[in-house]
């Protein structure tokens, strides 16, 4: 754990449940390992609504399906910024198959942004 913290201290800035949180999800849905996650300790400060989720059950949805992904690991994914993602995973299954898929991770990013956009009127 302290090597992590080493490599990303502001890491240590999160409170402990979502910091909890985030190592579960690495290592129990996307199966990253010790070794992995100490070479992309950046991602953890990454958003787990907003970005790792729902790139993370498109892209599982996909591989399960059987569909040609471009290469690379999951980590790799999720660090590609917007647009680049869009355009390696989404725009290319938005018609055929997996255009559920792509339907419903455009559904939960902007179910995530209608709550983020009301808690914000709400203060």
């Amino acid at each position: 754990m302290m090597l992590l913290f080493r490599r990303c201290p502001s890491f240590m800035r999160l409170k402990e449940d979502y910091m909890m949180r985030k190592l579960e999800f690495f290592r129990d849905k996307v199966g990253v390992g010790p070794r992995e996650m100490l070479r992309n300790a950046w991602v953890l400060m990454l958003s787990l609504e907003t970005r790792l989720m729902p790139r993370y059950e498109l892209m599982k949805g996909l591989k399960e399906r059987g569909l040609d992904l471009p290469g690379g690991s999951m980590c790799k994914a999720f660090a590609m910024n917007h647009l680049k993602f869009e355009n390696s995973f989404v725009n290319r299954f938005e018609d055929g198959e997996g255009s559920d898929l792509v339907k419903g991770y455009r559904r939960s990013l902007a179910a995530v942004k209608k709550v983020e956009t009301s808690s914000e009127s709400s203060s």
